[in-house]
């Protein structure tokens, strides 16, 4: 069994850009986005979801499941954040289990 495959910022951007997802003027902002949130982080030049990553993804998964996949995202493009329908998520981040709040 291999492990899954592991991006670098170059190889995700490139793969965003064959899915259709996003635009080249938010590739590059949507990773550093990612990076100061704490959902990833760049360990030997390859990217890996943190733990805080891990759980707001299997939380968007649970909850908006509907709008968070690629056809979606591809179909409508990346919505700016201030016209997102959604909820700010980063506000509710009480609401996703961290490593700090599940070890008691």
């Amino acid at each position: 069994t291999r492990p899954p495959y592991k991006y670098s910022e170059g190889s995700l951007i490139k793969h965003m850009e064959e899915l259709g997802i996003g635009r080249p003027s938010t590739y590059a902002s949507t990773i550093d986005s990612l990076k100061k949130s704490a959902y990833i982080s760049i360990e030997k030049n390859y990217i890996s979801p943190t733990l805080n990553g891990l759980n707001a993804s299997t939380k968007l998964d649970e909850f908006f499941s509907d709008v968070v996949n690629v056809e979606y995202t591809a179909k409508t493009g990346i919505i700016p954040p201030a016209e997102s329908p959604l909820p700010n998520v980063t506000a509710c981040s009480s609401a996703i289990p961290t490593s700090k709040n599940l070890s008691g």
